[in-house]
């Protein structure tokens, strides 16, 4: 007869534990830009779960700084050690790199949805279309077939980018992933009535010893000696300055418009002397592509001198000599709205100027802004309706205007008529110097020689007393007193009076007059004028050159300021104690009485080494450097060796951007691993008691790829474009049209007929596209997820033995590598390693002992 006849059923629920869970505050903490520690002593009470979490909350100096994408909280953490009285269990150094590395165990799902809430990471993936990273607005999802990081609160479509520099001068249309402001760092702690705080992260113990905790094991507090403390120890990583800073990338997206101080935009002004005399550049070279130049601060015509540094400028030249296709290479630091540059002619010496340039205005978002172009040229043959205003040096600056004509001439230009719709995205990619900038206008009837003038500051004017005929177009300085006061002429009553004029010297017109003026081309045409007021529906342009570059991140916050700051006050850790209540305690007692306790676990011991090699001048080149490393790990049994290659050192390739800064990662740090950009660039051996590893050196993707699956027993999951540099690169030849290449696909942004050369990163092909990380180009993922690992495991299991025991000789490492040209994937890196042992725990009446397995 059934003792349940109802059929009850029991409590599912393990009634052989009980679980606390009591929170630790450090027993000190400290932080500052170079670092700092804590410590925890935990108590001498149950079974410590390696599920216990440290909780790390943060706040950033400013918003542009945040963590970096693929290593979140993890990145403050330069070494954790977990001590037993004067016994190290466990320690990890450059702990924030493993902790990254291992990031990529988890699937895309799990990182999405859990890691990015837990840890403040955003390493999950997506497929996307990249863009041209240019001023169109249709150019910027055109690259089907790639990949990019998933924003937690989506992507947003800048058009344009107010804060980059884009590839052919105006500033790009891009998408731009958004991460919520949930799980972003914010500049103070605690919530307000309006705004949350900063979040709090946290770190579990099975992360922190993942050879320990990661292994299930479970440390039995209760039995250890109450005079030997227990406790966790955390040294915090480098937060001080651009290249030593282990936690913060510089969000230009986030950043507020006083940081700016970057030049995104230049415009040419071709009323360039002092007298206001059309420039006309010459002697740049003929016919030349990607040259590239320093511009030199000099004096507006307010007399005042800018004091920005590190601007670059890349252009072409005509078959003429004269530079076009202007665009910021490296957008520098410390430039302000107004700002004057030149560039002087390279070849300068024959006839031609200099070409003078300013940090780029823009145009009023205006549905009528007919008032901000005046005419200068009327040109031949044009009738009214569309035309296109050029920039004569920025093609991917061209609009679409209204013209009105009157006997084929030019007479108003406008962004907004009958035959020509407001176009937003376009106008926010014009780029001009207000008051010095000419542009052309075209038309399929015109002559295209007609010029109007970007306007400045345009007023109404009172006229008396004329003498001769002003022209439209010309210049009026004070009588007697050459080149002060300028002033264009912007429109003329039927007489020849001038009864608009564009203040160019910054002068105030509208009080005390007459003023007497003269027309500068013709001293004998004068009048004197009086009462200026501002054009009806005329607005002052607006400054859209100034933007933030990595140069901007220790100007922002200077180099002694930490950019992401512990807050050590609600540092805490929340400690799972277990207490079993079936007998375990009593069992684990009496063993650690008799014969003790051990446990095989493993730590993973961190051995760092400099690699360094000649980078190459030119595309087409792979230099092969071959590094031989003797890493220790002596009478050890060694189970895995896990490795990174990160790029070191300081940029010293002038063709690329960040020149003379480090080129440490601008979007990932330290916490990435480079692969090479040529086909099967990166081979392998290990040498164990001097005896290869392979028969021959491994330098085949999925092979590398198997063996670091095979460390963990679980996939790396990693997009193809990020563990692969060279697929996002020609490899068979150099040729410079895609009719002569065997790999015709790999062609410009541009043009399907230029090629791109060999081992140069493709914009097309790429499997990791441009779209941005809250402003960081995501382009630094290509190729930069190439951790490589050795499994040496017998088996899968826990127990002691299962690797191979090293003898006397120190394991060897034979890394070859070819460099290409590019920086970040060339010349000195940095080899991280981290090599898996094992260690045996030993409790021995209360007593904790730790020894290497081969003992």
């Amino acid at each position: 007869m059934s003792v349940n006849p109802l059929m009850i059923k029991s409590d599912p629920e393990n009634r052989n534990m009980r679980i606390e869970t009591i929170v630790i505050v450090p027993r000190h903490i400290d932080d500052s830009s170079t670092g700092g520690s804590c410590q925890f002593i935990l108590p001498h009470r149950g079974y410590l779960s390696g599920d216990s979490r440290i909780i790390l909350s943060a706040t950033c100096i400013k918003d542009a700084y945040q963590y970096c994408p693929t290593a979140g909280v993890y990145s403050l953490i330069s070494q954790a050690t977990m001590r037993v009285g004067d016994v190290v269990v466990a320690q990890v150094d450059s702990a924030n790199q493993l902790y990254a590395m291992r990031e990529n165990l988890s699937h895309l799902e799990k990182r999405e949805n859990i890691e990015h809430v837990l840890h403040g990471t955003s390493n999950s993936y997506e497929t996307c279309s990249g863009g041209r990273r240019t001023g169109s607005k249709s150019a910027k999802e055109v690259f089907a077939g790639q990949m990019r990081m998933v924003g937690s609160d989506g992507y947003k479509a800048l058009e344009p980018d107010a804060n980059a520099n884009g590839r052919a001068g105006a500033r790009p249309c891009v998408m731009d992933a958004q991460v919520e402001q949930a799980y972003r760092l914010s500049t103070f702690y605690k919530d307000t009535a309006s705004e949350a705080g900063s979040p709090e992260f946290t770190i579990e113990l099975s992360t922190l010893f993942p050879g320990f905790f990661g292994q299930r094991l479970q440390l039995p507090l209760q039995l250890i000696n109450h005079d030997d403390e227990v406790s966790i120890e955390l040294v915090f990583s480098d937060n001080s300055k651009w290249g030593s800073n282990e936690r913060a990338v510089l969000c230009p997206s986030l950043a507020e418009d006083a940081d700016k101080s970057a030049c995104v935009a230049v415009a040419w002004r071709q009323q360039y002397s002092g007298a206001g005399a059309l420039e006309s550049p010459s002697q740049f070279g003929v016919s030349l592509t990607d040259q590239i130049a320093n511009p030199t601060n000099v004096a507006n015509r307010l007399g005042v001198t800018g004091s920005g540094s590190g601007l670059r400028i890349m252009y072409d030249t005509t078959a003429g000599g004269e530079p076009e296709n202007l665009r910021v290479l490296d957008a520098g630091k410390g430039y302000a709205e107004g700002d004057w540059i030149e560039i002087v002619s390279p070849n300068i010496g024959g006839a031609g100027d200099s070409l003078g340039l300013c940090v780029a205005s823009g145009l009023s978002p205006l549905a009528s802004i007919n008032e901000k172009f005046s005419v200068t040229i009327g040109g031949a043959d044009y009738v009214t309706g569309k035309a296109t205003l050029v920039s004569l040096t920025n093609p991917d600056c061209t609009i679409d205007v209204q013209i009105s004509a009157a006997a084929g001439a030019i007479t108003a230009v406008d962004t907004d008529g009958a035959n020509v719709g407001y176009d937003a995205s376009r106008v926010a990619q014009f780029l001009g110097c207000p008051g010095w900038s000419t542009f052309q206008v075209t038309s399929a009837e015109g002559n295209g020689a007609a010029r109007v003038a970007y306007n400045l500051n345009a007023k109404d004017m009172t006229t008396n007393n004329t003498a001769g005929t002003f022209t439209l177009g010309s210049l009026v300085e004070l009588s007697g007193a050459p080149g002060t006061q300028l002033a264009r002429v912007i429109g003329v009553t039927g007489g020849g009076a001038p009864n608009q004029l564009d203040l160019l010297d910054g002068q105030d017109w509208s009080g005390a007059g007459p003023f007497a003026i003269r027309m500068q081309s013709d001293n004998a045409v004068t009048c004197d004028v009086s009462a200026a007021t501002t054009v009806a529906g005329f607005q002052a342009p607006p400054s859209v050159g100034i933007g933030v570059s990595l140069q901007n991140y220790d100007t922002i916050a200077d180099e002694t300021t930490g950019k992401i700051n512990i807050e050590t006050s609600a540092v805490r850790l929340a400690t799972d104690l277990i207490f079993y209540e079936d007998g375990r305690a009593e069992r684990d007692a009496k063993e650690m009485m008799t014969q003790g306790i051990n446990m095989i676990y493993t730590e993973f011991r961190n051995v760092k080494t400099t690699l360094t090699q000649e980078e190459p001048t030119a595309y087409g080149v792979a230099n092969e450097a071959e590094h031989v490393r003797l890493i220790g790990f002596s009478n050890e049994v060694l189970r895995s060796l896990l490795m990174s290659h990160y790029p070191t050192g300081t940029q010293s390739d002038e063709d690329f951007e960040n020149y003379n800064l480090s080129k440490l990662n601008p979007l990932l740090l330290k916490y990435c691993s480079r692969d090479s950009l040529a086909e099967d660039g990166i081979a392998l051996q290990l040498v164990l008691n001097s005896i290869p590893r392979f028969p021959s050196p491994i330098n085949f993707n999925p092979h590398f790829y198997c063996e670091l699956a095979d460390v963990f027993g679980s996939p790396f999951y990693i997009p193809h474009g990020m563990y692969n540099g060279a697929t996002s690169c020609k490899q068979r030849d150099n040729q410079a049209t895609t009719s002569a290449s065997q790999q015709p696909g790999f062609s410009t942004p541009e043009s399907a007929s230029v090629a791109t050369l060999q081992y140069q990163l493709n914009e097309r092909k790429a499997g990791m596209s441009n779209q941005s990380f809250m402003g960081i180009n995501q382009k630094y993922l290509r190729g930069m997820g190439k951790y490589m690992g050795i499994d040496l495991k017998k088996m899968t299991g826990n127990f002691k033995g299962n690797g191979v025991m090293i003898g006397s000789q120190a394991v060897e490492i034979d890394l070859n590598y070819k460099s290409t040209k590019n920086p970040y994937y060339s010349g000195q890196g940095e080899l991280c390693i981290f090599g898996e042992v094992e260690r045996v725990f030993q409790l021995v009446k209360g007593k904790v002992f730790v020894t290497s397995s081969t003992m």
